[in-house]
Parts: C-alpha cells; structure tokens; sequence
C-alpha cells in the first residue's frame, strides 16, 4: 500500500533491525523503503536534523532538550519514542546551532 503523507506531519524517521520507519505526529508508524542516509539528502535540513544513526528529527517535533552525561544531549520528543534518543557529544554542537537557526 502506497499512502502519502506530508513532510509537516512527519515527527520523526528511526531504523530498527535494517529497516526505517517514519512516525507522524499522530503517533502512527510506518515502514519506509528509504535509508536514513537517503532521507537526508532529500529532507530539508533547517526541519531535520540527523541526530545519531538511528534518528532524523523534524525540530518541530522536538519538546525538550536536556544536558546528558559526557556533553551529549537527551531530547524529549513528541510523540515520544519508545527509547531515549541521544545527541552524541560530537553532533551536540551542530545540533544545538541547527536548534536556534
């Protein structure tokens, strides 16, 4: 089944077990033949930012940003994820630059 879903009702993309799937603010999921990698190149990058390898971010979708251990960051996410999604201590900076664009 092919469904067609707009980019500002996409929260947020994460891979699982070789596989992507895409999360809409409405909390619905979805399996999606594209790579992170692939998402990237095509996504606007001042509404998603690549925040570990296994999570692409719409800043709209971000709640809460909270300092975690080592310089890296926790974000809280609506709708939440089913684990914590962490900003590497390498990635913290550009991420936080991306935040206040």
């Amino acid at each position: 089944r092919i469904r067609y879903i707009e980019t500002g009702e996409i929260a947020f993309f994460y891979s699982e077990d070789k596989l992507t799937f895409l999360v809409t603010k409405q909390q619905n999921k979805h399996a999606i033949d594209y790579s992170l990698d692939g998402l990237q190149s095509q996504l606007d990058p001042f509404l998603f930012f690549r925040v570990n390898r296994k999570y692409l971010m719409n800043i709209h979708s971000i709640k809460v940003v909270d300092p975690f251990y080592k310089g890296k960051l926790r974000i809280e996410a609506f709708p939440a994820s089913a684990e914590d999604i962490i900003v590497s201590s390498e990635k913290a900076k550009d991420f936080k630059k991306w935040l206040s664009q």
